[in-house]
């Protein structure tokens, strides 16, 4: 992400490498135009009733849906490839309908995110689990992909006294990232951005705080790599990340995940027994078998849930 401290000089919108006046008409022009149109928005959303801001986010995702058809046509691919059984034209078109207006109110819902906390609009269950965590006196980790709101995972941590902070990627448009930063400050989320610095800020949190927060699906080079949904399991990104971690940290790993209910501004949050990670000694040995674990207990709720899922619209399999 570009900054203050690292911006190309204005000089370059004229002058220098095809690269650099790249570069500054991104950072000069670009960015600028989308981000201010990104805060508007976001602030403009936060002033209105929260069914009314989840209501139009749906509108927004229904609108995407229509500009984006080949985004479409890979969420569609992957409905008739990880649900063969429900391969009617018209359950798939309305699975894509849902799909594309779940995550519109999941992006409009992030600036009305406190709210929905203070308006018992998130429903938890399984908190026990972390709780028993805390109470060991042990480092925890909360695992979870993006499923439905995946953002009220930290909203329900935080609210239910958990004091950690959530590792994200940092937006490459620095607007876009003055937007993360304020609608988790607003309900007391501490963020740890991804890289090397953000690993051992995250190490040093989990001794010091009450844990971390991560989803562990993501995209790379356009595409998401987990789920792995028969592809080869990575050994690299979030997934390793977590698993490298745990072991390093002697943390427990409890998976969690948000769904939607009846398609509205509810939320359903729930968190899972702790998961069985090996831990033999040989980190080396016990990171693919780990991975497949992490795997094991995700794979088979996004594919139940796959109409919630984020990134059902960037999946390939060839």
């Amino acid at each position: 992400m570009a900054d203050a401290n690292n911006a190309p000089p204005p000089r370059w919108l004229m002058a220098g490498t095809a690269e650099r006046r790249q570069a500054a008409r991104r950072y000069w022009l670009h960015d600028p135009v989308i981000g201010v149109l990104n805060v508007s928005l976001h602030y403009s959303l936060r002033r209105l009733p929260v069914d009314a801001c989840s209501y139009l986010g749906s509108l927004m995702g229904a609108l995407g849906q229509r500009r984006m058809p080949e985004k479409n046509e890979l969420a569609r691919e992957a409905w008739l490839k990880l649900r063969p059984q429900d391969s009617d034209p018209e359950v798939v078109d309305a699975a894509l309908k849902r799909l594309w207006r779940q995550i519109g109110r999941t992006l409009a819902e992030c600036s009305v995110l406190d709210k929905l906390w203070e308006q018992g609009r998130i429903k938890v269950e399984g908190v026990e689990h972390p709780r028993a965590v805390r109470a060991a006196g042990k480092p925890l980790i909360v695992l979870s992909v993006h499923l439905a709101n995946w953002e009220a995972l930290g909203r329900a941590l935080i609210g239910l006294g958990f004091k950690g902070a959530a590792i994200y990627e940092v937006p490459e448009n620095r607007f876009e990232h003055s937007i993360v930063l304020d609608f988790r400050k607003r309900y007391g989320g501490a963020l740890v951005p991804q890289g090397s610095a953000g690993a051992r800020a995250a190490y040093r949190t989990l001794r010091e705080m009450d844990g971390i927060f991560l989803s562990i699906d993501e995209i790379v080079d356009g595409f998401v790599t987990w789920p792995a949904f028969g592809r080869p399991l990575p050994l690299e990104g979030n997934i390793a990340f977590v698993a490298r971690l745990a072991a390093l940290a002697d943390a427990v790993v409890v998976p969690a995940y948000c769904l939607r209910k009846n398609g509205g501004a509810q939320l359903d949050v729930c968190f899972l027994p702790p998961m069985d990670l090996v831990r033999t000694g040989n980190r080396k040995a016990d990171l693919p078998v780990n991975i497949a674990r992490i795997n094991a207990v995700f794979e088979p709720l996004v594919r139940e849930n796959l109409d919630q899922w984020y990134y059902a619209n960037a999946i390939r399999f060839d």
